[in-house]
């Protein structure tokens, strides 16, 4: 026997109905009598019905309990069973899992693979706090942008909204935090970008894209650093650089096709921040440039032929 379920949909909210759909499957080589069908209620969630409740269905202490049945060989059946999300919901709870299990009568013999008679189910929630409210993305918003914009982190926004990707697209609806007044420490200017051209398109390794933007301060001071934020339908990538210039193809490799870019001064909190790959919020940072947008198409002369780099990004320094 082999269960598997899944729910209507993948995110829910609290106070909303999850409705859930089993299916159980013979997959042996007999058929099978007496099968006992539980489904065990994620915790901070309520019973509202299950399928078969005419037939003797019942709901105890979390648990759908439903009749007995017999399946033959090769043949599935499917059984429902519906939970209301709590409301209010504690702050911590940002999943629910469910879990299903099936068991035969052994009338015909053990289950030879009882591995797959139990099967779990997670439904992310969007639980964000009180305070969130809903926004509506813009073509140049990020994901960083906008964490920065209201004083939170790109964790909890990905969190609070169940988020697959860091990747924002155009008319989404997110929640996000209330807005805050963002200040800049004394002497930093907002970078200015200078490069690539905004919407411009760039096809192959042997493109020319080069990062650049205006230098705010120089020289920067030991411990301040560039950081320039490529977002992309991937993710998101941060390169540390003492320079205001990033000319390495690198970057580019698995991204595309439209790409988005940002630059502020962080001070960073490490010696040598090279390579560090995290999100800079809560350091002393400058004001933030504004969002970059251009497309890449890696092309015929793909992965294997990407240009060497001649300068390390991580290390560049000032031109003399």
């Amino acid at each position: 026997m082999v269960i598997t379920h899944v729910a209507a949909d993948s995110i829910t909210y609290p106070g909303a109905v999850v409705t859930y759909t089993l299916v159980i499957s013979n997959v042996g080589e007999r058929g099978a009598a007496g099968v006992r069908l539980t489904d065990t209620l994620p915790a901070h969630t309520a019973f509202v019905y299950a399928s078969d409740e005419g037939a003797g269905t019942t709901s105890e202490h979390g648990v759908v309990v439903w009749p007995p049945f017999s399946l033959a060989v090769g043949d599935a059946t499917t059984r429902t069973a519906a939970i209301r999300v709590d409301w209010p919901l504690p702050r911590d709870v940002g999943a629910l899992t469910n879990a299903a299990t099936v068991v035969d009568g052994d009338a015909n013999g053990p289950d030879p693979t009882p591995g797959d008679n139990t099967h779990r189910h997670t439904v992310c929630v969007r639980n964000p706090p009180p305070a969130w409210q809903v926004y509506v993305v813009q073509k140049r918003d990020t994901l960083f942008s906008l964490a920065q914009r209201y004083g939170t982190t790109m964790e909890a926004i990905t969190s609070y909204n169940c988020l697959q990707s860091t990747w924002l697209g155009e008319g989404q609806r997110i929640y996000v935090s209330p807005e805050i007044a963002l200040t800049r420490p004394s002497g930093l200017d907002s970078p200015t970008l200078r490069g690539p051209p905004d919407d411009t398109s760039f096809t192959g390794w042997s493109a020319d894209v080069v990062f650049e933007w205006s230098a705010a301060r120089w020289p920067l001071e030991a411990a301040e650093y560039y950081v320039l934020v490529i977002e992309h339908q991937g993710g998101t990538s941060l390169v540390w650089t003492k320079t205001p210039r990033v000319d390495n193809q690198r970057w580019l490799s698995g991204m595309g096709p439209q790409i988005r870019w940002q630059v502020v001064i962080a001070r960073a909190q490490t010696e040598d921040p090279t390579e560090v790959q995290e999100d800079p919020t809560g350091k002393e940072i400058s004001g933030y440039s504004e969002m970059g947008l251009f497309y890449w198409h890696p092309g015929s002369d793909g992965p294997g032929t990407e240009p060497k780099p001649t300068v390390d990004p991580w290390r560049q320094t000032p031109d003399p």
